[in-house]
């Protein structure tokens, strides 16, 4: 998720860029501690059970869900939604944290995902030198 960092924040009250807000910021925003503490509770969720380990082993963790599920919070006291949560995307406060839009959805709506076609060759490329 989007790390509150100090660039971020000076982004923010510069309103340099039009989708971040202070408020948004300071809501959805995770902060560096924030970051370290889901990372020191997934390794030692990792060390407690070796099957967990070898499950997300080479996968996508994002902080924001694993604070979810082992109840972290920041500084603030805030534990700030995952991109994937329903929670933020329908703004509904009565939904889990943890009940995010799954990967295959996020796949199929990612253009990154889809198929795409190779690009033309550039201006002389297709010719082969005599």
């Amino acid at each position: 998720g989007m790390v509150a960092t100090e660039k971020f924040q000076a982004l923010a009250s510069d309103k340099a860029a039009p989708w971040l807000s202070e408020d948004s910021l300071a809501s959805k925003g995770e902060t560096p501690l924030f970051v370290g503490r889901g990372t020191a509770a997934l390794v030692q969720a990792c060390a407690d059970d070796p099957k967990y380990q070898s499950k997300v082993s080479g996968t996508i963790q994002w902080i924001a869900e694993i604070a979810a599920r082992h109840k972290i919070r920041d500084e603030r006291g805030n534990c700030p939604p995952s991109f994937r949560a329903f929670r933020g995307i329908f703004g509904f406060s009565w939904i889990p944290l943890t009940w995010v839009v799954p990967w295959w959805i996020i796949k199929l709506m990612t253009p990154l995902y889809m198929k795409q076609k190779p690009a033309p060759p550039a201006d002389g490329d297709d010719k082969k030198s005599a």
